[in-house]
This record gives C-alpha cells, structure tokens and sequence, in this order.
C-alpha cells in the first residue's frame, strides 16, 4: 500500500502524496473512514482500510471502554485470545467477515467490547456536555476521486462551527470538530455490529492533535464519542442531513449547509459507556510541525499503525435511525468504510455508570 493520499481519520486530515480533499473529514479518500478534520491547522485523515463486507443483522450495543479509574476486570480470558482474536486486523473477526492487514501495533482502534471482560470504574467520571442550541453544519463528502484513492477510505463529515459546542470530562474541556459516520460500525459488541455508527470528534483545548500523553497521568489530545446506530425510529435531527436529496457523492459535489442543527440532539444519554485508550480509525498526517512516530500516511497504511492520541467514548445506549436513512448513507459507501476491530492489547476497557 504505497499509494499517497491524504487521510481523514477520527477527524483529522492526512496528507500522502496525492492532492486529496479539499476539505473533507478526512482527506479525499482518506476522510477517516469517516476522517475529521480539525479547524484551521488541524490536519486530515483517511478513512480506514474497508473491504467489502455484508451489512450485517444487528444486535449491537455500542461500547467503548477507557481505563480512567477501573476496578479489575473479571478473569474471563486473555485479551489476545478468545473472541478479541481473528482475521480483521488481528483484531476480533467481524461476523461478515473481510481481510484486513494484521498489525502488532499496540492501542488501535476499533475493538470488540467484550462486556464480560468489563472493568468497573471506581470513581466514576461524568461528561458535562455544553451543546449549541443550533448552528450551521458544513457537509463533505471526504472521497476525493482523482486521489486514486477508494471510497471506502473516505466518509461523509458535518463540520461544526469552531467553539460551538464542547464537553468537560474530569474537569477538562474538550471541543467538538465535527462528527462523521461508518458503515458498518467499527465497534462492535460482543462480536456484533450495528449497521451504521456515529463519531463525535472532540479536541482537548489548547492542544494539538498530533500531541500525545507523555504518562499515563495526562491525557489524549483526542476524545472521541461513539455511538451504534440501530435500525428503528427515524432520527430526526439526523434527517436534516440523511434525508437530504442533495448529498454530495465525492468532494466533486462541495460542501452543503445544514442550518439549524441542534448537535445535542443526536447522540443519546452520555451514561453509561465503555471508555479505552486507543488510535484513530484510519492514517492521518499533522504537518510539518508535528512529531509523527507512526511515520507518514503511507507508512501508517503498510504498517497498521495509526496515531495513538483518542480517548474513546463508546456509549452503552445505540441511537436509531430508518431503514431508509441507512440505506441512503450506505448508497454513497456501497463497500462501506469501517476499518475492522482490533485486538486489546493489555489495555482494559471500563465501564462508566
């Protein structure tokens, strides 16, 4: 995988070598699977590496666990073995299975949550969610056809005004990039995905995205909220984007304004959910001024190893959406663009009330 390209992962823009997107969560292709990008200087990243893999039925609760303050977990098996072991990324084999490069590389992201396998938080630690009322979304398609690179990398991502909305996690104040979507979910429960999933990209203030926790004591740059998307209910407020007719299929469409957004009305409660220390979904590059020690895109790509700076919020409480709006969003990644679930590693992931 020596192609050049820029990626958009978690929300951040990479740049390989092929003039990707303009301005898409990730870049071009590589629009982090549903890549983000942050505001100004921020770069971009692609989106994971998909294959083609059947939609599958879904029963997944979405999860994610962070070792904030955790209790050990119970002794159900090593986090090497078992159902954190298979074919996707050495990762846990999705039911639809797929191939993706196995990578040694520690703290990646996706995983399995395995919710026998849960640590309990010992001091819980509440997200305090400031929410914009409403505000304007700008709306890309991340694929960026002459990068050469697949669809499958890129994502559709909704940036947010810069400081509109934001969370405070441990006395912390985290702001809100933009959000983007995968098909199916990366995160999977108990060995089940959900069709779709949502990321809500945060960055810490006053950081950098290509900062990194020098101990254990400080914390990821990147907070990363996510949420399983369930086929039930129409989603309202996602409707303002779904289930507009106008959606653009590649950055050759630009961007296109959502008015009116409420952010605060997407995601479902903040508790409970699984926390873990992990990576961005696909490769990302932050610039010249930026230490890279996953190396450039490319490297990253060959390698699987993505940048290790999120803290991943996975929330136990899936959202809904319509057999319909999945359907429309699944149409713009007919192969989808979900990086496959990867092993634990030591790491633990934790259960917040």
């Amino acid at each position: 995988m020596k192609r050049q390209v820029v990626l958009v992962s978690a929300g951040l823009v990479l740049a390989v070598a092929a003039p990707l997107l303009a301005q898409g969560r990730g870049a071009s292709a590589a629009a982090f699977r549903p890549g983000f990008q942050p505001p100004s200087a921020a770069p971009q990243s692609i989106g994971r590496p998909v294959r083609p893999r059947p939609h599958p039925t879904i029963k997944a609760m979405p999860v994610e666990h962070n070792a904030d303050h955790a209790a050990p977990p119970a002794a159900h098996g090593a986090e090497h073995g078992g159902p954190q072991s298979g074919p996707h990324g050495g990762g846990h084999a999705a039911p639809e299975g797929g191939e993706h490069p196995v990578s040694p590389a520690l703290r990646q992201s996706p995983i399995d949550i395995a919710t026998h396998q849960m640590a309990s938080a010992i001091y819980p630690v509440p997200i305090i969610a400031n929410w914009a009322p409403s505000t304007t979304l700008s709306v890309v398609n991340t694929h960026d056809p002459a990068s050469g690179i697949d669809a499958e990398w890129a994502t559709l991502k909704a940036n947010v005004p810069p400081g509109s909305s934001s969370i405070q996690v441990g006395g912390v104040r985290y702001n809100l990039l933009q959000f983007h979507f995968h098909t199916p979910s990366e995160h999977s429960i108990d060995g089940d995905l959900a069709p779709m999933e949502v990321h809500f990209v945060f960055l810490r203030e006053g950081a950098k995205p290509c900062d990194r926790a020098a101990s254990s004591a400080q914390t990821d740059p990147l907070l990363v909220i996510g949420a399983l998307i369930r086929p039930g209910a129409p989603h309202p407020e996602l409707a303002k984007i779904l289930n507009r007719a106008d959606l653009p299929r590649s950055t050759q469409g630009g961007a296109i304004s959502v008015p009116g957004f409420a952010p605060g009305r997407v995601l479902g409660p903040l508790a409970p959910s699984w926390r873990y220390a992990g990576s961005l979904t696909a490769p990302a590059s932050f610039g010249a001024t930026c230490d890279e020690p996953e190396g450039d895109i490319a490297a990253q790509l060959e390698s699987g190893d993505f940048p290790k700076n999120v803290r991943w919020v996975v929330l136990q409480q899936p959202i809904t959406a319509s057999s319909d709006q999945i359907a429309r969003f699944r149409a713009l990644f007919p192969h989808g663009n979900a990086r496959g679930v990867l092993p634990l590693r030591g790491r633990t992931v934790v259960a917040h009330p």
